[in-house]
């Protein structure tokens, strides 16, 4: 069976704080979340946070503050030390192949199958995704598609391809 070919556009990566700045901010996608540590050395750099939203990221983003502000436990990332850098992905294009689009495509378990493909392929390139926070999908594989992933745009470690097809 062919794999549905999803090509991913990474917006240009803004300080966490001025999430709401980015045009993106009232599609839906994934969403990628960096964070840089100052040593006298030099600077390292590491992805914090890959998740997924079928809302608009604005809605996410607020949960993730609300629960912050608001809560004691808060959301994970946020506790930790650095500059946080985040990039919003948006789906530019779908492509079924040669049969068309499947009769029951579910959005929701599509963009959890990227998620997932995109951090097991960081993982399976020794890109350091010990830093991560979502612990279901660094722990866990979710695939419900065959999916090729083009990634485009200001990826930063996101692999410019990924085949979740060669992941199991």
């Amino acid at each position: 069976m062919e794999p549905i070919n999803v090509t991913m556009k990474w917006s240009y990566p803004r300080p966490l704080e001025d999430y709401k700045d980015n045009p993106l901010i009232n599609s839906c996608g994934l969403y990628y979340i960096t964070r840089v540590i100052h040593y006298k050395n030099g600077d390292n750099k590491s992805p914090v946070y890959i998740g997924k939203t079928a809302r608009t990221f604005s809605e996410r983003f607020y949960e993730h503050f609300y629960d912050y502000e608001h809560y004691s436990k808060g959301t994970p990332f946020l506790h930790k030390h650095g500059d946080f850098e985040v990039r919003f992905g948006i789906i530019q294009k779908l492509q079924f192949g040669s049969n068309g689009m499947p009769a029951n495509i579910d959005f929701e378990k599509l963009l959890l199958a990227t998620e997932s493909s995109v951090i097991y392929e960081m993982k399976k390139l020794g890109i350091s995704t010990h830093n991560l926070v979502n612990v279901k999908q660094t722990n866990g594989y979710t695939t419900d598609y065959d999916i090729f992933v083009h990634n485009t745009g200001f990826r930063d470690m996101i692999p410019k391809t990924v085949d979740n097809r060669t992941h199991y």
